[in-house]
């Protein structure tokens, strides 16, 4: 396939429009401090070096061997479909690139402008991922970079353009920013409402005393023993505060004959996370509605059911996640090598226990609001998608003479 087949300029290779960048071998002056920019130290959503470490030269790792300048574009060669490149700031001129970037630096004949927008665009990224080798690090070489072609307008032309697409990827840029806080409001929004639900004065109680049966934790399986069999439910299979309707695909332990009873999931159980990694998810619920089949669920979660003559189960799990539930837990978590809370921990939340009748409005005025903010949250989502190609249509139009 021709790259860039309606362009009107001619094509050349980038290699032959940018001047040579030298090496520098940092660990040379192991007491001098310098930048270096890495593969993770690149941003391919905001195309920009978002950091970059300072290290003495005696801790240079061995691929620290690139000098960079102000106005370069750093190109990398592993994944370059992933599209980690980014423009060379004043900040970093002088500074080290990983050998993992091919370092463009535009000569006379064109715009460091030109040439980080052409290395975006779906033609020149077409021309790298077609080149691509190797299965575990899938990647292209230098020169693979240098010999992939850019058209190449008069520097006044090249200055217009640029100006142009500027201009659009900033609108775009901004539509973004604008959807990203709308959607930041919107997954507020059920915790705002949750907040003040229980927020009101109300007589408070110790979880235990809503409890029918439980808390129990689930079962422990070796991982050798997944792949087939009954369904088992794992942290990654809820959100906190989700209610499970079945739907939903989970993964397969095989358990020996009995072994599963009593971790069976029933209509109205309520499920924590125990342990984590993370605190942000200890203490994360989800109440079982329906499941499509028999299911257990696993060892790094308890469970309980809520007593039905004292409390309404979505009245609970709202509570449990509510900003007020969610301090509590942080207050009572053990945080060794990972956050961790126990049975007593739950048991001992302080919930308040108005009657039932107001559980229930509660709940339904809650299930509103939940709904209603994931309805948005999905439609900002689906917009927020809808931006992507945006970008690569003002680069398509700009290189083909139309913008």
């Amino acid at each position: 396939m021709t790259p860039f087949p309606a362009t009107p300029w001619a094509c050349r290779p980038v290699g032959e429009v940018c001047i040579p960048t030298e090496s520098v071998g940092p660990s040379r002056t192991p007491d001098s401090p310098f930048r270096y920019v890495d593969i993770s130290s690149v941003s391919n959503e905001r195309f920009e070096i978002t950091h970059a470490r300072e290290l003495p030269g005696s801790d240079a790792p061995s691929r620290a061997r690139r000098r960079i300048r102000t106005g370069d574009v750093i190109v990398a060669t592993t994944r370059p479909g992933l599209r980690s490149i980014a423009r060379v700031t004043a900040e970093l001129d002088g500074q080290v690139c990983s050998t993992g970037f091919c370092v463009l630096r535009p000569g006379p004949e064109v715009l460091t402008d030109w040439v980080f927008y052409g290395a975006l665009s779906d033609d020149f990224v077409g021309q790298l991922t077609s080149k691509m080798r190797g299965a575990t690090y899938p990647g292209v070489s230098d020169r693979d970079v240098l010999t992939s072609v850019l058209p190449i307008p008069p520097l006044a032309e090249q200055r217009r353009i640029v100006a142009r697409i500027r201009e659009c990827t900033e609108r775009i840029d901004e539509a973004r920013r604008l959807r990203q806080a709308s959607l930041a409001e919107a997954a507020a929004l059920a915790q705002a409402a949750r907040f003040e639900a229980f927020g009101v004065s109300a007589r408070r109680a110790p979880l235990a005393s809503l409890i029918a049966t439980g808390p129990d934790n689930g079962l422990y399986k070796h991982s050798k023993h997944y792949g087939t069999g009954t369904p088992i439910l794992r942290i990654n299979n809820f959100g906190c505060g989700d209610v499970l309707r079945g739907g939903i695909v989970l993964k397969r332990v095989r358990l020996d004959p009995g072994e599963g009873e009593h971790f069976l999931l029933r209509s109205g159980d309520i499920v924590v996370n125990r342990v984590n990694g993370s605190l942000d998810v200890v203490g994360k619920a989800c109440l079982i509605a329906s499941l499509d089949e028999d299911t257990v669920f696993e060892s790094n979660m308890m469970r309980f059911a809520p007593d039905a003559r004292k409390a309404d189960p979505r009245y609970v799990l709202h509570f449990l996640a509510s900003p007020q539930c969610r301090e509590q837990i942080r207050q009572k978590a053990r945080v060794i090598q990972q956050a961790s809370i126990n049975q007593k921990d739950v048991c001992g939340l302080e919930i308040p226990v108005p009657g039932l009748a107001e559980q229930r409005r509660i709940a339904d005025s809650l299930d509103v609001t939940v709904e209603c903010a994931a309805r948005l949250l999905a439609e900002l989502d689906d917009g927020q998608s809808e931006l992507d190609p945006l970008r690569a249509a003002v680069l398509r139009k700009a290189f083909a003479g139309e913008l």
